[in-house]
């Protein structure tokens, strides 16, 4: 439902209101049909694979988030542009422009947790967080993108082991994140790993990994965000 509201801080009270009486951990996003969050919004607070669902397909211009946010400008977190934002804070929301995105948002989904010091495993089908996603907690001894995947995003600070084979064999490497947010848009370049090439993954450093990868922090500190131009990207084979 579209509607004019005071911004931020209704869609937040709404989240906080959701939490308190249901219990939820949300993740929280406003989409803004002009810049400096300002007109008709929509509040989200789960996967929209289709805005056109919500009547809000190609309006969004700026956004208030809690979280790590996703906005594509294909139906479906397809392949083409996208932005990411990410915020570790679950009080103050993150506001933006969507830059180049902006009037092109199509879909948009959250990563991770609403709490974002809870360790989540998120493994994405392309580059940069874009087509289908296999989301964890725990251990996994045989994913489901195993052959396809090409980048991840982390979150809490706790270690992942990932493991070329099923059932936590083969060669394997144990990533240790430095901040409760870490974004790796191509984990051939940033990791060494072949994309499509891990089969098992495991919470925590394995007792005897085969190397150790101290994994970059998000590209900037605190609340930020990026577009990613669909230029950019490699061509997917």
């Amino acid at each position: 439902m579209l509607a004019y509201k005071s911004g931020w801080k209704a869609a937040l009270l709404l989240l906080g209101y959701l939490q308190i009486v249901l219990g939820l951990d949300l993740h929280g996003a406003v989409l803004y049909e002009q810049y400096d969050s300002q007109g008709l919004n929509i509040e989200v607070t789960g996967y929209v694979s289709d805005l056109a669902t919500r009547g809000f397909d190609n309006r969004a211009r700026s956004a208030c988030i809690l979280g790590i946010w996703l906005l594509y400008s294909e139906p479906v977190y397809g392949y083409g542009s996208m932005y990411y934002a990410y915020n570790p804070s679950t009080t103050n929301p993150y506001c933006f422009d969507l830059d180049s995105l902006a009037g092109l948002v199509s879909s948009v989904r959250y990563s991770g947790y609403y709490d974002l010091t809870v360790e989540t495993f998120n493994l994405y089908e392309y580059y940069y967080y874009m087509g289908a996603e296999e989301f964890t907690t725990d251990d996994i001894p045989s994913l489901s993108l195993a052959g396809r995947h090409a980048s991840i995003i982390i979150s809490g600070i706790g270690n992942w082991t990932v493991f070329e084979e099923s059932n936590y064999n083969g060669p394997s490497l144990c990533l240790v994140p430095v901040t409760s947010i870490t974004l790796i848009g191509d984990i051939s370049e940033m990791m060494g790993i072949r994309h499509g090439s891990l089969r098992s993954v495991r919470k925590g450093c394995d007792a005897n990994p085969d190397v150790v990868v101290h994994l970059p922090a998000a590209p900037m500190s605190g609340s930020s965000g990026a577009f990613i131009p669909v230029s950019q990207l490699k061509n997917e084979t």
